[in-house]
This record gives structure tokens, C-alpha cells and sequence, in this order.
């Protein structure tokens, strides 16, 4: 497409991935209308039942993935990093809460024990990259089944024996390098700031605070 149809049809795309929240383009049907605005967009290189089966399947022929497909990758790539910075803020203002109600005032020692007080739903502990589910019957374990499974399966690492107040370059917890995009990581620090780290950055920071490397302190039970 032209530059001002390119342009179109980044903001129509971003548009359809915040239409029904964390994930819309490969696990809902979208609105006709937003289908009209990517393919307006588009046209005339594609037709809209060969755009809804693109989108709606994540796949497309080679004439629309000449054009669609690396807007339709790079905006999805985006969407996914800001639901992993989203759930890192949530789990990061529990472990905050969490803190204030101890006499110590200690962060966590480990995500599980923020199920205990239900702080946010089990599903927020796992990126959106992350191939693992929440059991559908997880409700129905006891506290301590579930304490368990989010040490075992969290997505992200708080680390340990941290107490408040945190110093504003303090990082609080992060996301296993295994989970994210294989470039970077979601780090949350001190000023409430989440942010996508590089890898190699957020190694080199954990390193320097804890002494210990990324992938020590990912690795899986």
C-alpha cells in the first residue's frame, strides 16, 4: 500500500486489537465495520472474505501477506508485550500491597503468596506469550494447590527479601526470558515503571543487584 495507506491500516489494525480487549485479532471475530476500515485500507489488493480468514486465522495468501502480514505481526507483537506490562504492573502493585500489610514490611517471597489474599486472578501470573493455562478447575483446589501451582507455572519472578521502601531503580520482579518474545523482558522496578527490557540488559541489572544471572533465577522448578 501507499505511505497513507499504510498508515490507514496501522491505525485500523491497532483499532481491532483493542476492540475486545487482551486478544482480539486470533481468538474473536471482530466487528464488520473494522473489517471495512483494514480492508478500505488494503484495497484493492484484497477482498474481505480473504481478509476475515486471514485475520480470524492468523495466516494469509501470499498476495496479503506481502501487505498485511508484517503490519498484522509487528502490532500484534506490540499488543502482547503491553498485556505482559499490564499483568507485571497488577502483580507488582499486589506485591506493593502486600508489603504494607507486614509488620516487616517484606515484598513476597515468592508469587504464590499473593493468592492467599486473591490480589488479582491466577491467569495475571502468566505472560501472554506463555503456552501454560490456568486448570479450569483451579477454583476448586485448596489455597495451598494453588499457592503451588502459580510458584510452579508464574510467568514472572519477584525477587526475594526486598522490604519497603524500595529505592525508585529497585527492580521488583521480572519476566522469565523463556516466556517473553526471546528478545525481551518486562522488568518493574521501584517507581512503579514496567518496562521492556533487553535481555541482555535486564541480565546485567539483575546481576548487579542480586548477584545472580537472569537465567539462574528462571529457572523452572
Amino acid at each position: 500500500p501507499s505511505p497513507d495507506a499504510a498508515k490507514s491500516l496501522r491505525s485500523a489494525i491497532r483499532q481491532v486489537l483493542g476492540s475486545y480487549g487482551e486478544h482480539a485479532v486470533y481468538h474473536r471475530r471482530v466487528k464488520q465495520a473494522n473489517w471495512d476500515r483494514i480492508h478500505d485500507a488494503l484495497s484493492p489488493h484484497t477482498n474481505r472474505n480473504q481478509l476475515r480468514f486471514a485475520l480470524d486465522r492468523g495466516r494469509a495468501d501470499p498476495l496479503i501477506s506481502q501487505h498485511l502480514g508484517p503490519l498484522v505481526r509487528e502490532e500484534w507483537k506490540a499488543h502482547l508485550q503491553m498485556v505482559a506490562m499490564r499483568r507485571a504492573l497488577t502483580i507488582h502493585m499486589a506485591c506493593i500491597r502486600y508489603a504494607e500489610q507486614q509488620d516487616d514490611k517484606r515484598l513476597p517471597p515468592e508469587l504464590g503468596a499473593l493468592m492467599l489474599g486473591y490480589h488479582f486472578s491466577p491467569g495475571t501470573v502468566l505472560s501472554p506469550t506463555s503456552a501454560k493455562k490456568v486448570p479450569r478447575d483451579f477454583d476448586d483446589w485448596t489455597e495451598n494447590q494453588q499457592v503451588e501451582w502459580v510458584n510452579s507455572n508464574s510467568s514472572f519472578i519477584v525477587l526475594p527479601k526486598q522490604k519497603l521502601p524500595v529505592q525508585e531503580s529497585d527492580i521488583i520482579l521480572f519476566e522469565k526470558p523463556q516466556e517473553g518474545d526471546g528478545k525481551h523482558v518486562v522488568v518493574t522496578y521501584g517507581n512503579n515503571a514496567a518496562i521492556p527490557e533487553r535481555i541482555e540488559l535486564a541480565n546485567q541489572l539483575i546481576m548487579e543487584q542480586t548477584g545472580r544471572s537472569l537465567a539462574d533465577w528462571s529457572k523452572e522448578p
